[in-house]
């Protein structure tokens, strides 16, 4: 089992004593909402006149990266600026919400999905979110399948998956339900 610090917090008693209090990861869940924790304090670090645009260069320099030679992404302010900029785009979002979607999505498609084709796969997984909602937006006609609120939220949650896969978390066990 994983254990990744999730948060630490400073508790001030009466007596005028700190101590700090640290809450383990040691679920899938514990971790992705830790992640989803990160994109959500990342969007007040993020300040763009075209978010969409800046989703666009942001999936190309990774789709740049991968596959010109390098055998992964090296860095989270990739995926944590993917996160906060689909979050930006609409920000109606709750984090807690959107880390019980995510742990839901996980309980039905499993492990497998993601773990065949690793951050390759999750390029290409965005890349094809991207290109949908530029379309949609672009045509400016109603979505027929998924929303662009879902198409937002699972690029968040691509985010979300792309931060546990650098880390080595994304295979750690759900919770037993």
């Amino acid at each position: 089992m994983v254990n990744q610090i999730l948060n630490t917090s400073w508790n001030h008693t009466p007596q005028g004593k700190t101590t700090m209090t640290e809450t383990l990861c040691e679920s899938w869940e514990d971790i992705a909402e830790k992640y989803v924790f990160q994109i959500w304090d990342r969007t007040s670090d993020i300040h763009f006149h075209d978010p969409i645009g800046e989703i666009r260069r942001t999936i190309d320099n990774m789709i740049d990266q991968f596959f010109d030679g390098n055998t992964n992404i090296t860095s989270e302010v990739y995926w944590l600026n993917l996160g906060a900029l689909a979050l930006t785009c609409n920000g109606e979002f709750d984090p807690y919400e959107v880390s019980e979607v995510l742990a839901n999505k996980q309980r039905d498609y499993g492990p497998n999905n993601i773990a065949r084709f690793g951050e390759k796969g999750l390029i290409i997984r965005l890349h094809d979110k991207v290109a949908r909602l530029e379309n949609l937006l672009e045509s400016q006609v109603s979505a027929r399948n998924e929303s662009i609120v879902d198409t937002y939220l699972d690029i968040i949650g691509y985010s979300v998956i792309g931060l546990m896969w650098m880390n080595n978390e994304f295979l750690t066990p759900l919770r037993s339900k």
